[in-house]
């Protein structure tokens, strides 16, 4: 909260308190499982329904979206390490 407007004794701003640090397994597991699912997945609905054709059209999207989830969220996992990185040097000066 800021500080109010009326003039009557300020508050501390909010700080930043992850709850704990996501572990480097679970998340290398998860980024290497998920698009090998979707992959699977799409091989399975594409035979069941007999069409080659749609197996390289889901294909191609899969890596395009893959590709776009990663432009998204290494940027954000850098600004997770950086704002954990400050927490615990406000935390332990």
């Amino acid at each position: 909260m800021n500080a109010p407007r009326d003039g009557g004794t300020s508050i501390d701003p909010p700080t930043f308190e992850p709850l704990r640090p996501a572990s480097h397994g679970g998340l290398a597991a998860l980024l290497l499982a998920v698009p090998f699912l979707w992959v699977a997945a799409l091989i399975v609905v594409a035979f069941a329904l007999r069409y080659g054709r749609f197996v390289e059209i889901a294909l191609v999207v899969l890596v395009v979206s893959f590709l776009l989830a990663i432009v998204v969220l290494v940027p954000m996992r850098r600004r997770r390490v950086r704002e954990e990185e400050d927490f615990r040097v406000e935390e332990n000066p």
